[in-house]
């Protein structure tokens, strides 16, 4: 439900990432506090196995603005987007990792296309910010989603993302939401935007998505049910 007194909420899975919350929480709140409007940061512990709960806990005792919502099992990185999105009181609402790949500082340019007409802006990463190898093997999990589901939000698009309200509000009428983020996004047939950026390197944590990562994600494409697109 939107809360008027909420401009933003920034929502973050959170999964390894310990070692750079604090200065993943300093960062946003040293971009978002000088715009003057209001915003809340539901960071998703989706069942961390360093101490990201101890961090949370603490970081919520000094800042009223933080909403920590603690996942008792590991469910993915989706899932746990679609656990804070349920959350988020925002006209708007961010999703962004935790490793501070996604810069926080690019979150006035997203919201500022977003006032401009699009109701769902997404990051889109540079053609160098991957190794050679996650490259080829994003490039096919695209292909495989595309195939499988449609849309084109896959391949070098990140989860890192600025919706609408009415963007929030359809996607968690979906049942897809829990697997896909992006795709259900796409299907939603709102305007979109896309903004390049390079990610920087991971502050922390290591990627749920090497080799056996990504075949797992592949295998949960397969069997997901296709996405449902307007008209269909």
């Amino acid at each position: 439900m939107v809360s008027p007194a909420v401009e933003l909420s920034v929502v973050v899975p959170v999964y390894g990432c310990a070692a750079c919350l604090d200065e993943l929480h300093a960062r946003i709140t040293a971009t978002l506090e000088p715009r003057g409007s209001t915003y809340e940061i539901i960071l998703v512990d989706d069942a961390s196995r360093d101490d990201a709960a101890g961090v949370l806990t603490q970081m919520s005792a000094g800042d009223p603005r933080v909403v920590v919502v603690s996942l008792p099992l590991n469910r993915g990185q989706h899932a746990a987007i679609a656990e804070g999105l349920a959350r988020a009181k925002g006209r708007w609402a961010a999703v962004m990792d935790c490793d501070l790949q996604d810069p926080p500082e690019l979150l006035p340019r997203m919201l500022l296309l977003a006032d401009h007409g699009a109701d769902i802006v997404v990051g889109r990463r540079g053609a160098h910010s991957q190794v050679w190898w996650r490259r080829l093997a994003t490039s096919a999990f695209g292909v495989l989603v595309r195939h499988r589901h449609g849309g084109s939000l896959v391949g070098t698009h990140s989860v890192f993302s600025v919706v609408s309200r009415r963007a929030v509000d359809s996607y968690l009428r979906r049942d897809e939401r829990m697997v896909m983020y992006l795709p259900v996004l796409d299907a939603l047939g709102l305007p979109i935007a896309s903004v390049d950026y390079d990610r920087a390197s991971r502050a922390a944590g290591q990627s749920a998505y090497g080799a056996l990562g990504l075949a797992r994600r592949a295998a949960r494409v397969l069997v997901t049910r296709r996405v449902r697109r307007p008209g269909l």
